[in-house]
């Protein structure tokens, strides 16, 4: 548990299989600090994200097919933060 409210060591990394990745436990973990190291199987499959389309990823341009809405992102930023800040300090469970 990466929130144990009787303390202990804070991970330094995370690492999980691919049925632990999605986009949501990406963010929040990196929000929160945390290192993840997700291990993708299927990596052709995976999908990355990009913010500028006109940006050369050059063996990636194929994986990094996804665009991040920026202004998505800004309009919701308050709501971002209060989900983490409240899972970080334990207000709610992370499977809430």
């Amino acid at each position: 548990m990466l929130y144990d409210r009787d303390g202990g060591t804070k991970p330094r990394m995370i690492v999980t299989d691919t049925a632990s990745c999605s986009d949501i436990v990406y963010g929040l973990l990196t929000l929160a600090g945390f290192s993840y190291a997700p291990q993708l199987a299927d990596l052709p499959d995976q999908k990355l994200w990009r913010i500028d389309t006109q940006a050369d990823y050059g063996p990636f341009a194929t994986t990094a097919r996804g665009r991040v809405d920026l202004e998505r992102v800004r309009r919701n930023w308050e709501d971002i933060l209060r989900v983490t800040a409240s899972i970080h300090t334990g207000a709610v469970r992370a499977h809430m």
